[in-house]
């Protein structure tokens, strides 16, 4: 979206939670830059920990909380991105579907909690986006 309104790389960043920094490629870049992509690290805690001298401008997309477990749970149990440290990654291909969705709710909450967060006390700079809509 930003590249399409003009902005270059040397103008933003990206934010992933976690920051994998290692092979294949770095998954946070540039964090200090105007325009930073977030993806699922973007909360409450993050902007008061890092003032800016000019606003802060935020686009978020909201997803339903239970859509996230189920697509989070078919991602793992499949066997996809194995070096994640947030999910039980070793476990979940094994798992059924009522087990493997539990499992997978109980380690997603604190992330989802902390998504949300920046959506709790909204200001005119914060623009929320639903992803299912």
């Amino acid at each position: 979206m930003f590249k399409i309104l003009g902005a270059g790389e040397d103008v933003m960043g990206k934010l992933e939670y976690p920051c994998y920094y290692g092979p294949p490629f770095p998954m946070c870049w540039n964090e200090e830059a105007p325009i930073i992509v977030f993806t699922d690290g973007f909360n409450a805690s993050w902007k008061a920990a890092h003032p800016r001298s000019k606003t802060m401008l935020v686009a978020g997309s909201v997803r339903d909380p239970l859509e996230m477990v189920a697509s989070a749970y078919c991602y793992h149990h499949e066997g996809k991105e194995m070096i994640n440290t947030l999910m039980p990654v070793l476990e979940l291909p094994f798992l059924g579907p009522e087990e493997g969705t539990a499992l997978t709710a109980e380690y997603m909450l604190p992330i989802i909690e902390s998504m949300a967060s920046i959506f709790a006390e909204p200001d005119n700079n914060t623009l929320r986006l639903k992803f299912e809509e």
